[in-house]
């Protein structure tokens, strides 16, 4: 079992301390679970949960069972506990789109202790807080692509607009389990960090962060005032939609980039005129561009 480090065994504790009395709650205290079921529907439609309970009360639980297609299109007014997506071989998917609003103290892709699991999230508007919450245990974690200690699952977000603020983990450091990817599509996301301990980033060997860049470019992640651990994975970033000159942009700007593996990095699909390449730098991730014909 690997040692932890005695800083996040003091956040962990720090978040313990402030848990309970800052939301009124017990010690003890255990969210409701709800189960949306449905093959295909709405977050407000009463029918598509499990026994026609929807979500309610205090930081309720979410799961999005196997094989559910879940739409986000309006603001979800309960604040919830955690939301875990997939927990069968069947593809889950949600859908965030415009209108969506949504606080969750954690996000699991795919579901806990499940087998083969396969989880989709496309995120094209509104806006999505993760792990902001002065709460224990799930209630405070990050977004989590593809990093449970599940066995050979799959998680895939994919980011082509909105505003997204959480701290991530993406992909897994275990042998014949998850896989896990992080997809930024154009230049339209806003993708930035929350209140710390949880607004750091953890890229694990299983971990692919990929930027696919329209007409203009790519957006880029703030992530200033924490951290990114680079613990393997692949960094790739895609041209074929990139028309513009030669640029440099910022994928990911952070205060600290530590690396603690090998990280591959791959450009693509750029036409025949562009040189590009990908930089690991100090406090930052970058992708130059050259135009080298016209």
């Amino acid at each position: 079992m690997k040692k932890i480090p005695a800083l996040i065994l003091l956040s962990c504790t720090t978040l313990l301390s402030l848990s309970a009395a800052d939301k009124g709650l017990p010690a003890n205290f255990k969210p409701e679970s709800f189960a949306f079921e449905s093959k295909k529907g709405e977050w407000e439609s009463v029918r598509c949960w499990k026994g026609g309970n929807m979500p309610s009360g205090q930081y309720p639980r979410v799961n999005v069972m196997g094989g559910a297609t879940l739409t986000i299109s309006k603001p979800v007014n309960t604040e919830l506990s955690s939301l875990n997506v997939g927990f069968t071989p069947q593809k889950t998917q949600v859908y965030f789109t415009d209108g969506a609003q949504m606080s969750v103290g954690g996000i699991s892709m795919p579901g806990r202790y499940s087998e083969n699991g396969e989880a989709h999230f496309h995120m094209s508007g509104g806006a999505l807080t993760v792990g902001d919450m002065p709460q224990m245990g799930e209630y405070n974690e990050t977004l989590n692509v593809g990093g449970n200690t599940t066995f050979a699952g799959k998680a895939y977000f994919v980011m082509s607009g909105g505003t997204l603020t959480a701290g991530l983990r993406i992909g897994s450091a275990l042998p014949n389990t998850n896989m896990g990817t992080f997809s930024v599509q154009g230049s339209l996301p806003v993708i930035r960090t929350n209140k710390l301990p949880r607004g750091n980033v953890f890229m694990q060997p299983s971990g692919t962060l990929e930027f696919v860049l329209d007409a203009d470019g790519v957006a880029t992640m703030d992530y200033r005032k924490t951290f990114w651990s680079l613990h393997g994975g692949t960094i790739i970033a895609d041209g074929k939609a990139y028309k513009g000159d030669s640029k440099t942009f910022i994928l990911v700007q952070t205060d600290d980039i530590r690396k603690n593996g090998e990280v591959a990095t791959q450009v693509r699909n750029f036409g025949q005129e562009y040189n590009a390449k990908i930089a690991i730098e100090k406090n930052k991730i970058t992708l130059k561009i050259i135009r080298t014909q016209r």
